[in-house]
């Protein structure tokens, strides 16, 4: 199966207990790696962000808001452009998600 916004591939594992899931029923989804991928995501570009204020501040020694900003916008630019090559440097690895009958 191939995820929607990439050429990755998600791998699914079921679990032996059924071949078949019915309509509607429920069952339990797990990603191993999500505190990772969060952490990547959504962390380092906040911690860029702040980080650039404080590089601001002290690069410049100013405290005029519109270049303490321009330098957050810029570390965040930065992180994401980290991000990226991240991506590409470990996103060759296949995804693994369980899928479990919750009874």
């Amino acid at each position: 199966m191939n995820a929607i916004c990439s050429n990755k591939v998600v791998e699914i594992k079921r679990s032996p207990e059924l071949d078949q899931f019915k309509p509607g029923q429920k069952v339990l989804v797990q990603y191993e790696k999500v505190f990772q991928t969060t952490l990547i995501i959504y962390v380092m570009p906040i911690l860029f962000f702040f980080a650039g204020i404080l590089l601001g501040k002290v690069i410049f020694k100013t405290d005029n808001e519109l270049i303490l900003f321009l330098s957050a916008l810029l570390s965040t630019g930065a992180s994401l452009i980290i991000i990226h090559y991240l991506n590409k440097i470990y996103g060759e690895t296949k995804y693994k998600l369980d899928i479990k009958p919750v009874h």
